[in-house]
């Protein structure tokens, strides 16, 4: 089990149980500016970060309400820039 602590350096940084630090992965790219209803609507259906969109369809972010196509094209070309992509 991890416990996730504050290291003495100011960084975050993963305490496993033998109390071993591995230094934390940024994966946390914040989503872009895709407007304030597209950005609730990714966020309630628990799209907190750029990289929880990786693999996931347009057809069923385009199905929540307040994403549409230019909110798609954002995205698909923000997740490009990671190397990251949707699916059809």
């Amino acid at each position: 089990m991890l416990d996730f602590r504050r290291n003495p350096g100011g960084g975050s940084a993963d305490v496993d149980a033998a109390g071993c630090h591995h230094p934390s992965v940024s994966t946390s790219t914040p989503l872009p500016k895709v407007g304030a209803p597209a950005t609730r609507a990714l966020t309630a259906a628990g799209y907190q970060f750029l990289e929880d969109l990786d693999g996931q369809s347009r057809t069923a972010l385009l199905a929540l309400h307040g994403v549409g196509p230019r909110a798609i094209r954002i995205l698909d070309q923000a997740l490009a820039e990671l190397g990251l992509s949707l699916v059809d």
